[in-house]
C-alpha cells in the first residue's frame, strides 16, 4: 500500500483542520473498538490482542547525516537494529546492524486484523518502555491492556500484561501483524511536517485496514 503522490503533502491538511481530522479518525476507531469489545463481552468470545511495533523511516539516513530533518529531528530519531539473514556462502546465519533515521509506530490489533490503537514514537525507544508509557498517559490503551489478553514477541519478556509467543500456536496468532507492517511502509519518507499529520495518516490506514479485515471475514464465513 503506497500514499499517493497528490496527498503526500503536507499542506493538504490546514491547520485549523488537521486536529478536527484527527479527533474525528481517533473517535471512530475507538468507537468501533468499543462496539467490538461490547459484543464480545455479551456473547462470552475470548478474542487475544497482539502487540507489535516497526520502524518508520522519516528521511533517508544519508540525508539524515548531511541535513537538518526540520520535521523530526534529534538524535532520538536514530536506531539500530540487529537482523540476521541466511548467507548461501557461508552457509549459517549471519547477524548485522541496520541503521535508521524514524519514528517506533506501535499496534495493538485483535487476531482478526482489527485495530484497536496505533501510536508512535521516538525511534530510539524500547518497544516495552513506549507501551508502559502509552499505559501510563492512555486511559484506553490501559483499559484494552487490562480488559484483554495480550500476545507480544520475546522483547516483550518481563511485562505482567504480556503473554510471550514462544509457541508455535501463539506464534501463528500473530501473524496478522506481519501485513500491517506492510501497510505502513507506504508511508516511509512522505512530506509531514508535524507528528499530527502522521497521526492522521495512520489512524486513517489503520479504519481501512480493519474495515477490509471485516469485510473478508464476514466473506469467509
Amino acid at each position: 500500500m503506497n500514499v499517493d503522490s497528490s496527498i503526500r503533502s503536507w499542506h493538504v491538511f490546514r491547520k485549523s483542520r488537521i486536529k478536527r481530522v484527527y479527533k474525528l479518525l481517533r473517535l471512530y476507531l475507538i468507537l468501533n473498538a468499543v462496539k467490538r469489545s461490547i459484543v464480545l463481552l455479551l456473547f462470552g468470545l475470548t478474542k487475544r490482542l497482539i502487540v507489535d511495533g516497526t520502524i518508520l523511516p522519516v528521511a533517508n539516513v544519508n540525508r539524515a547525516r548531511t541535513h537538518r530533518i526540520k520535521r523530526f529531528g534529534g538524535k532520538s530519531f536514530w536506531v539500530k537494529r540487529k537482523r540476521r539473514l541466511y548467507s548461501p556462502h557461508y552457509r549459517k546465519q549471519i547477524e548485522f546492524e541496520e541503521l535508521h533515521y524514524g519514528v517506533l509506530v506501535i499496534f495493538l490489533c485483535d487476531e482478526d486484523g482489527i485495530i484497536y490503537d496505533i501510536w508512535f514514537t521516538s525511534g530510539s525507544r524500547h518497544e516495552v518502555r513506549a507501551l508502559r508509557e502509552r499505559k501510563e498517559k492512555s486511559l484506553w490503551t490501559n483499559w484494552l491492556l487490562d480488559t484483554f489478553e495480550v500476545l507480544g514477541d520475546k522483547g516483550y519478556r518481563g511485562m505482567e500484561e504480556m503473554k510471550v509467543t514462544d509457541r508455535k500456536e501463539l506464534r501463528r496468532a500473530r501473524q496478522i501483524v506481519e501485513s500491517l507492517i506492510g501497510g505502513t511502509k507506504g508511508f516511509g519518507y512522505s512530506r509531514w511536517r508535524k507528528g499530527i499529520t502522521l497521526l492522521a495518516y495512520l489512524y486513517g490506514f489503520a479504519l481501512g485496514f480493519s474495515y477490509l479485515r471485516e469485510v473478508n471475514r464476514m466473506l469467509a464465513a
